[in-house]
């Protein structure tokens, strides 16, 4: 994963998933079949749409107020994690100036 100043993108080499059944109108299923095929499907179609769109890289909309460096993404189940050391754009110190004043 890459994080740079006003964006974040990488890829995704793998994806868990657990494969159950809940009910069947054709019989038994083999749950490891299944699975096999879900693999083939997240592998060869999923994911390559997942990377591409991660590889042109996501927007972050911080680039007036923040720098972003040394940057680590974590990947939750349910949410991104970008872990960054960060530098005050000089429109930011500007800005924070304003508000200093303001309130002495």
């Amino acid at each position: 994963a890459v994080v740079s100043t006003q964006s974040t993108g990488g890829t995704v080499s793998s994806a868990a998933h657990t494969t159950t059944v809940k009910s069947s109108q054709i019989g038994n299923i083999d749950i490891a079949q299944l699975s096999g095929v879900l693999d083939t499907i997240i592998d060869n179609t999923i994911l390559p749409e997942v990377n591409r769109i991660f590889g042109l890289g996501i927007v972050l909309p911080i680039d007036k107020f923040l720098t972003l460096n040394s940057g680590l993404l974590e990947v939750r189940e349910d949410f991104l994690k970008i872990c960054c050391d960060i530098t005050l754009t000089d429109f930011s110190l500007a800005e924070l100036k304003k508000i200093v004043e303001n309130i002495v």
